[in-house]
């Protein structure tokens, strides 16, 4: 029965044996080849590890002992007081452990099998998604240097895909933004370089940071040769504003400075100064502004000198009116003297013979002395100065700018006629002594105007060339010419027309006008003349009349040494 128990080898493979220890013998399982016990054919005596703890001690465990071959093993024992006696099992560890030592084989290849199946998966991963951040990061380092077109191509609908999408979005969105906020600094330079101010912001040190056109006019600089630069070290001109403008800074307050006076080569100007504080979203500084106000006192004079104009012109028309009424007296005086001298009244005759005279002699004796030509010349100089007060009165006659048909050769005519009565004796020239040569055209269409205003036009520029003419006289003038023949004063008048216009010309042969005087013959307060002489408004007041009042043109044409021509052209009359 023992040897039953002894020789069940269930689950003890190929090296398990079961055996019997007592205190001095050993029971071994027969099933096991053990060379000396199958040669002698008796017990062997065996005493291991595992034999003497379940002998000594008396207890049941386990453990992993060497084996009584001296093989390790693993043993199992359990201790029988019946017999006195401890039952053992034991099994080499080599193949207890085997599946085990398989298992760990195979779960080591699997591990490493993982691991480098994890590695190149991770290898895949990481290169999936650090490849398209550091494009990521390479397009943004682009877009940060200023290329705004270039976009990260999106092939991927996963997250690094939308994160493209997502960063495309954003960078369209800065361009718009980039385009919208370039597109109002544009709108905000045209709108300050269309602004005839000029137009200087400083921080609050006077270093400028930015300028419209006019202000680059008005210093000779570019923004680009100044920006960050000390107005006042590189504006020399603008640094007398050094002061109000510190003082803006200081207070915080807007100061002005009215009608600043500039001297320059080209003449005085006049200015306005402004100085606002800047203060909005944290920027301290100043806005200078600069306005060129020449032109408004200039038209502001011209209206006190058309005040005092229209001041003389009444006084003129009050002394014509005056003169007038004597002078009457004084034609008509010499018409009833012809009247009584004559020989074929019979009442003159009656009177001689009371006298005791004849009136054939009394007219003998007049002819004699020049007494019939001496009245002549009475009669004539008084028609004369009765023609020029009627001109006058016409000419100074508060008009009402009504426009009316007129035959421009007619007004030019009597302007001539007006003009006639010039004589200047400081300048040693009479109107009538100019030669006056006419070239109408036949049948010139009617102009509409107001007479009396293209009269002081025509007034004007004739005025103007016999001034030149003057001039024209002298030794000095064209001295190659006068040795040649004697100078003859000329003004010619050229009346024609076109489908739509009338043309009028006055020419006259005077010194002629350089360039760079031609150009500014119609700006006004602009003369040649000396101080005192004249007062720049005659052809600007006359451009104005032509230009504005009639929709006409008014040129000048004139070269040193060749004469001037004005020309003035006015629509046709059109009946409504």
């Amino acid at each position: 029965a023992i040897n039953e128990i002894m020789n069940e080898r269930t689950g003890l493979g190929e090296s398990g044996e079961t055996y019997l220890v007592g205190a001095n013998y050993a029971i071994i399982t027969k099933g096991y080849p053990d060379s000396e016990a199958e040669e002698s054919g008796e017990i062997v005596y065996v005493r291991t590890e595992g034999t003497k703890k379940a002998i000594e001690d008396h207890v049941n465990g386990s453990g992993f002992f060497p084996g009584h071959r001296g093989k390790p093993v693993i043993s199992v024992y359990r201790w029988v007081p019946e017999l006195q006696m401890a039952l053992l099992a034991e099994q080499a560890q080599s193949e207890a452990f085997q599946d085990t030592y398989n298992m760990l084989g195979i779960n080591i290849i699997i591990a490493v099998i993982s691991i480098l199946f994890a590695f190149v998966f991770s290898l895949y991963i990481t290169r999936s998604i650090s490849k398209p951040l550091a494009n990521l990061v390479d397009i943004t380092m682009q877009i940060t240097s200023g290329d705004r077109n270039i976009r990260a191509p999106v092939i991927r609908k996963d997250e690094i895909g939308i994160l493209a999408h997502t960063f495309n979005n954003m960078v369209e969105n800065i361009h718009k933004t980039e385009a919208e906020i370039l597109h109002l600094q544009q709108l905000l330079q045209n709108i300050t370089d269309s602004m005839p101010s000029a137009l200087i912001t400083l921080d609050s040190g006077g270093r400028v940071m930015t300028c419209n056109t006019a202000a680059e006019s008005l210093t000779g600089q570019s923004t680009k040769m100044i920006q960050g630069q000390s107005l006042w070290q590189n504006c020399p001109e603008l640094k007398r504003f050094r002061r109000l403008f510190e003082q803006v800074i200081r207070e915080k307050q807007e100061t002005h400075q009215h009608k600043e006076q500039w001297v320059l080569e080209s003449g005085t100007i006049y200015r306005d100064i402004n100085i606002y504080p800047l203060i909005a979203n944290g920027i301290k500084g100043a806005v200078l502004r600069i306005d060129d106000i020449s032109r408004r006192v200039q038209l502001e004079e011209m209206m006190i000198q058309s005040e005092k104009m229209m001041s003389v012109g009444g006084l003129a028309a009050g002394m014509a009116h005056e003169i007038n009424n004597p002078l009457a007296g004084i034609i008509q005086g010499i018409q009833v003297l012809r009247n009584r001298i004559s020989i074929g009244i019979l009442k003159n005759k009656v009177a001689a013979a009371e006298c005791g005279i004849d009136i054939e002699s009394i007219n003998e004796y007049m002819k004699k002395r020049n007494v019939p030509s001496l009245i002549e010349m009475i009669s004539e100089s008084g028609m004369r100065a009765a023609k020029i007060i009627e001109n006058m009165l016409s000419f100074s006659r508060k008009s009402e700018s009504i426009f009316s048909p007129q035959d421009i050769t007619l007004l030019l005519d009597r302007a001539v006629e007006l003009a006639g009565t010039v004589y200047n004796l400081k300048k040693k020239y009479d109107f009538r002594e100019i030669e006056i040569v006419r070239e109408y055209d036949t049948n010139i269409p009617l102009v509409s105007c107001d007479p009396a205003k293209i009269q002081q036009v025509f007034l004007n520029i004739l005025k103007n060339g016999a001034e030149a003419i003057t001039m024209a006289d002298r030794e000095d003038f064209l001295p190659e010419m006068n040795k040649i023949r004697k100078y003859k004063p000329v003004l010619t008048l050229v009346v024609s027309s076109d489908k739509e216009m009338v043309h009028i010309e006055i020419i006259d042969n005077g010194p002629g006008m350089p360039e760079e005087i031609r150009k500014r013959v119609f700006e006004p307060f602009f003369t040649t003349k000396v101080v005192g002489a004249g007062t720049g408004l005659g052809l600007s007041v006359s451009y104005f009349i032509i230009t504005e009042n009639h929709k006409g043109t008014m040129t000048a044409e004139s070269l040193p040494g060749k004469g001037s021509k004005f020309i003035i052209c006015l629509p046709f009359y059109v009946e409504e």
